[in-house]
């Protein structure tokens, strides 16, 4: 998986992070657009030293989307939240995803039992390890054949990348 450089990341960042802060009122003292942006791009600094560098474009929208959600749960001003209460939820929505087991919903085979290949194909899909069986013989071939997962895929975890 392909990690996003860190200008790319910023920009992410302070793209969703603009858009979350549309439905709050901008404080007094922000009124001026270059105030805001500095706001803004010290938020989203924040927010980026609490991600994990090896994170997807995805993975990290959904990591602000879950810190969002918990700002909009505990935050009691209409004004923009401070950058303490975004580093706040950030560290909370990480603790959370420690604790918590990832649950999928397209892990099942249709009479319901939890299909290993799946398993493997999503974890693949995600940048996450896999046993050595799934990178070899039968069953890498039907990873490929019935699972969408690539010949470059398997190489790079072949190769250890």
């Amino acid at each position: 998986m392909e990690q996003m450089t860190l200008q790319a990341r910023a920009r992410l960042i302070g793209g969703q992070l603009a858009s979350f802060l549309r439905q709050f009122a901008t404080p007094n003292h922000l009124a001026d657009e270059p105030l805001q942006l500095d706001r803004i791009r010290a938020t989203a600094d924040a927010i980026n030293a609490r991600i994990p560098a090896d994170f997807t474009e995805q993975s990290i929208v959904e990591r602000l989307e879950r810190a969002f959600r918990h700002i909009l749960s505990t935050h009691k001003h209409q004004g923009w939240p401070s950058v303490a209460v975004f580093v706040e939820a950030m560290d909370y929505v990480a603790k959370d995803s420690k604790s918590s087991i990832p649950i999928f919903s397209d892990i099942f085979s249709e009479d319901g039992t939890i299909d290993p290949l799946r398993v493997a194909a999503n974890r693949i899909r995600n940048g996450r390890p896999v046993g050595e069986a799934y990178l070899h013989g039968a069953q890498a071939q039907r990873l490929i054949e019935e699972y969408g997962i690539t010949r470059a895929q398997l190489s790079a975890y072949r190769l250890g990348a």
